[in-house]
């Protein structure tokens, strides 16, 4: 492209000269060859409009993850981001992502955008380059001239032009392309898996809860005789037990309590839990609910094995992440 481009430069220049003799004429035109031959290989290892575009990129990156660069920050990420853009935008994002303090991975991003951007990049690009070749050349020839009014027309209207773009994009996926969330009513319209056995719930705000007391803990043989399995539940703990838009009581642990109650052959009463004085008391007689193991539930109640095992895990800023790699480091911060 670079040979294309000096060529067409050097059309563009020639057509601005005056026609006169024959031998100033020509040492003119090679001296514009020398100029735009120079100009345009010298600044081909510097970051052109295009890349320093995609630096936006990361301002974008903060607002999609949800943590959005501050202002303060702006001219310390954009200087070091430009800096970097010397290596090639596959060098400068991770790097600015640092800075900014974003996540690295949100490069893999970066990636799949690119193949969009980078196409718009070019194209600035060469605009870039004739930019330098031209201005540069007639600088060389003391015919460059500055016009403010000329330069404050097209920054004016380019302003303008910006803040329709903005103003429009926004209405546009405010009022015609509207993607409200759904994924909360989604999972608040699950239901059970399998047909429920017959239960009554009392819900935490019910008066009639108040009248299930139960003297004491009942044997197996005593909850089959009655027909009745009593099971507390703790509401609001999604996705396990939780009310769902019918108001039924669904979830993973409700889902076990009615096949539980189905291999017994019996009914189910779901009462929820106020304090743990009602597992001992008897209250109910057995709890579903996804709760991780520790000593202290231990010494009050009596757990099944284990269902799943899961990994503890620390949620910490990004560039943090490197003192929480052994227990040795976490100690250490005290």
């Amino acid at each position: 492209m670079l040979p294309m481009l000096a060529e067409i430069c050097k059309q563009l220049i020639d057509e601005t000269r005056p026609q006169g003799p024959i031998g100033p004429l020509a040492e003119d035109e090679e001296e514009t060859a020398s100029s735009v031959d120079v100009l345009i290989p010298t600044f081909f290892s510097f970051p052109t409009m295009g890349a320093v575009i995609s630096l936006g990129f990361v301002l974008f990156a903060g607002w999609y993850i949800g943590s959005p660069i501050s202002t303060q920050t702006y001219p310390g990420v954009l200087s070091g981001g430009f800096a970097s853009l010397f290596g090639g935008t596959a060098l400068a994002i991770p790097f600015t992502l640092g800075l900014a303090e974003l996540p690295r991975d949100l490069f893999q991003l970066f990636l799949s955008t690119d193949v969009i951007v980078s196409r718009f990049g070019t194209f600035v690009s060469v605009m870039h380059y004739a930019t330098i070749a031209l201005i540069g050349t007639f600088a060389i020839d003391n015919l460059v001239r500055v016009r403010p009014r000329r330069l404050f027309r097209v920054a004016f209207v380019a302003l303008i032009l910006f803040t329709v773009a903005l103003i429009g994009i926004r209405a546009f996926y405010t009022h015609v392309v509207v993607v409200p969330y759904t994924m909360d009513q989604h999972l608040r319209g699950l239901h059970n898996l399998r047909a429920p056995q017959p239960s009554t719930v009392y819900r935490p705000d019910s008066e009639s809860e108040t009248d299930v007391t139960r003297t004491g803990p009942r044997l197996l043989a005593e909850i089959r005789d009655s027909g009745v399995l009593r099971a507390c539940y703790a509401s609001g703990n999604y996705p396990l037990t939780f009310f769902n838009l019918d108001g039924e009581l669904v979830g993973f642990d409700i889902e076990m309590a009615h096949r539980f109650a189905a291999r017994l052959d019996v009914s189910l009463e779901f009462v929820h839990v106020r304090s743990k004085q009602d597992l001992l008391g008897g209250y109910c007689d057995v709890f579903f609910n996804s709760l991780a193991l520790n000593p202290d539930r231990a010494g009050f109640s009596a757990s099944t094995a284990p269902f799943n095992q899961i990994t503890v895990a620390f949620v910490v800023p990004h560039q943090r992440r490197d003192q929480f790699v052994t227990w040795d480091a976490i100690k250490a911060q005290g």
